[in-house]
């Protein structure tokens, strides 16, 4: 017994070509939405970026700005300041920081400047690597460690996580004193707007690149107040991308905090 074929009608086969093109439409348009988040990149942002806070109300930038109890100057763009990737770094223009990191009673408050020509690079939503890797935050961010100089031990690391295309930007939480998950802090605020003051990502025409940044995390997510009364080295590194991994700049500069007046 042979087999046979029954080939379908030439309306059948058009009807046919036309569900395989939808099918195909359709799986191109979901792999865009979900491809990666090397930026700037001109995809949706990942739905694993939308908003995770539910009801928590965030810090209030403008009121902890006003509690300042001790402020440290940052300032990093130097050549003597970077620890990774000479041979990528063009200038200040390229990745650098000024700014400044404060205290206040109840929270910690960052504000600055950051200048980058081709910002916002990510492909993680946290970027945050083992402290043996050399490059141990895979992304643009800004990673803040702050430990007691007495113990290597104690001390709490989180970094400004500009998210893809910093359209979601968060402070990331990657070590705690406290018994507080690693990930998105969920009550303190990160904001951004070009340094003209207007907002948006791509900055004005007359200061290219330059962008102004405000952050708050309470005390309550990284360690007990004792904490922050003892001597404290501060270390705040720009991680800089212009692409991929091997693009990579690393710059950073380390702070002895004189001892702060917080209360415990």
């Amino acid at each position: 017994m042979g087999l046979s074929f029954v080939l379908p009608a030439a309306g059948e086969m058009s009807f046919y070509a036309r569900l395989l093109c939808v099918i195909l439409l359709l799986f191109v348009a979901n792999w865009g939405m979900t491809a990666d988040l090397l930026t700037p990149s001109g995809m949706a942002s990942s739905s694993d970026e939308s908003g995770v806070l539910g009801d928590i109300v965030p810090v209030d930038l403008d009121e902890i700005s006003a509690e300042i109890l001790e402020t440290f100057p940052i300032a990093i763009g130097r050549y003597e300041d970077i620890s990774v990737g000479y041979e990528h770094w063009r200038g200040p223009t390229d990745a650098s920081l000024e700014g400044a990191f404060s205290l206040t009673p109840t929270a910690i408050y960052v504000e600055g400047i950051l200048a980058d020509d081709y910002p916002f690079c990510q492909r993680e939503l946290h970027p945050a690597r083992p402290e043996w890797w050399k490059l141990t935050y895979g992304a643009d961010g800004i990673v803040f460690t702050l430990e007691d100089e007495t113990s290597a031990a104690r001390r709490i690391v989180f970094a400004l996580n500009w998210g893809s295309r910093a359209t979601a930007p968060r402070i990331d939480i990657i070590s705690s004193l406290l018994p507080v998950s690693a990930g998105f802090s969920r009550s303190g605020c990160l904001m951004m707007e070009d340094s003209q003051g207007s907002e948006g990502r791509t900055g004005s025409q007359s200061s290219p690149g330059r962008y102004h940044f405000r952050a708050g995390i309470p005390l309550t997510e990284l360690a007990d107040p004792q904490f922050f009364t003892e001597r404290l080295r501060l270390k705040v590194e720009l991680h800089d991308f212009d692409g991929d991994y091997s693009t990579a700049t690393v710059l950073s500069t380390t702070l002895r905090l004189r001892k702060p007046t917080l209360t415990p």
